[in-house]
């Protein structure tokens, strides 16, 4: 797939997207991104000229915000917690197999800021991109070789208030990052549910 073809699904629906330097979820040396995202789609047919091989990056912003899960299970884990139905919304699959949560933002979403939180025995449980940060797009190249996923293609929805209660509850505003314990047990397979 191309940068244009994997970026313009995304431009139809209002999420700015910027180029990534191909299989890799860094952008260009000397890219601006907060700048230069956009919904423009000559500006996208111009980036796929340069390079057809770019990966996409989604960039969160007042009107979009995404929830990604480094662990299996992550939602179903916190919808269990919360006693609340997966939400039905735009869904892609990491190259490791993981949830990304594609929504629209919400007064209370916007309230958040930028979150995440890291596992006691390392790595990352989730992040919550509110502002000004980036999640790669379903059709790029992971690093490792697999490729981003779209797992539900549908429209995103407005981010529930019962996920914001479970953002809030794991999470601190970046800049206070901390280590949290989920309140299930996490498991080791693929499934991203």
């Amino acid at each position: 797939m191309s940068f244009l073809s994997i970026a313009t699904p995304f431009v139809q629906l209002g999420i700015p997207v910027f180029p990534l330097t191909p299989k890799t979820k860094i952008p260009p040396s000397g890219f601006h991104f907060l700048e230069e995202a956009t919904i423009d789609p000559a500006k996208v047919a111009s980036w796929n000229d340069e390079n057809p091989d770019y990966n996409v990056a989604l960039l969160a912003n007042g009107d979009f915000c995404f929830l990604e899960f480094d662990v299996a299970k992550g939602m179903s884990t916190a919808a269990a917690e919360m006693g609340h139905e997966i939400p039905q919304t735009r869904t892609q699959k990491s190259g490791k197999g993981f949830g990304h949560y594609i929504f629209r933002h919400t007064e209370r979403s916007r309230a958040l800021g930028n979150r995440s939180v890291n596992l006691p025995e390392g790595g990352e449980w989730f992040s919550f991109r509110a502002d000004n940060k980036y999640l790669v797009g379903a059709g790029s190249l992971h690093p490792n070789g697999n490729y981003y996923q779209t797992y539900r293609d549908i429209e995103p929805v407005p981010m529930p208030d019962w996920l914001i209660d479970f953002v809030e509850k794991h999470s601190r505003r970046r800049s206070q990052r901390r280590v949290a314990t989920p309140s299930r047990s996490l498991t080791t397979s693929t499934s991203m549910t």
